[in-house]
């Protein structure tokens, strides 16, 4: 045991650090803040998911994570106009209700979602699956800016780190981790806000379901939650 811990300082002395303490310049330079497994503002439910993330690199207005009630409003990139509206009109209520909004910054459900907060002059939080530093889709930029302003935007990934076909997937045990809830509006049946919802339920959180039209294919995912034990609202 002691000559392998030996061994591990002696590997750690001579491990060149350049990288990290350039990484570390470009997080001042571009205030994103790093939160780290250990701190004490790393949201504590995160910890307990499987494979939390070992950093939180976040951009926007940092408050204390682990005081907040955070809902997560998930769907489909291809919503209904029914979906639009009603994504936008439960998260501006929940808002209004002293409920945190949580959801991924994407096209679609997720983009109401946090307009809907915005509407209620609500913090929300954005979870991205691409680099903290990086605004995908472009079209979003403007919401991307907004919550710099009012909001929180995380990611696990950090300013220049390679992509790879797993993070958006990756991404969605975030979101259903740092809430209490998760609110899934239309989901088709592959989807990532079905990743998220299951994610959920495995995370012991409450997942709830707007019951969407049986003939519409953006709502047959959520629609079968339904049968798997979650709420309907």
């Amino acid at each position: 045991f002691l000559s392998g811990k030996h061994l591990c300082e002696k590997n750690l002395k001579r491990k060149d650090l350049d990288e990290a303490y350039e990484l570390m310049k470009s997080l001042k330079e571009k205030q994103i803040h790093a939160i780290t497994y250990y701190e004490d503002r790393f949201p504590a439910s995160l910890r307990l998911i499987q494979a939390p993330p070992a950093v939180l690199y976040a951009i926007g207005e940092l408050k204390d994570l682990n005081e907040l009630v955070g809902v997560a409003v998930v769907g489909t990139r291809n919503m209904t106009s029914y979906g639009a509206k009603v994504a936008e009109d439960f998260a501006m209520r929940l808002s209004i209700c002293g409920a945190t909004v949580i959801s991924g910054l994407a096209k679609g459900i997720d983009t109401c979602a946090h307009r809907g907060a915005f509407r209620a002059e609500s913090y929300t939080i954005g979870v991205l699956g691409t680099p903290i530093d990086e605004i995908y889709p472009k079209e979003n930029a403007r919401a991307f800016h907004a919550l710099y302003k009012s909001g929180l935007v995380i990611s696990e990934m950090y300013p220049g780190c390679k992509r790879t076909r797993g993070d958006f997937p990756n991404r969605n045990r975030i979101i259903s981790g740092i809430c209490d809830g998760v609110l899934v509006v239309e989901a088709p049946e592959k989807s990532g806000a079905l990743i998220t919802a299951r994610d959920a339920m495995e995370q012991g959180r409450d997942v709830f379901v707007i019951p969407g039209n049986i003939d519409k294919e953006t709502c047959i995912g959520s629609n079968g939650l339904l049968r798997e034990g979650a709420t309907a609202v």
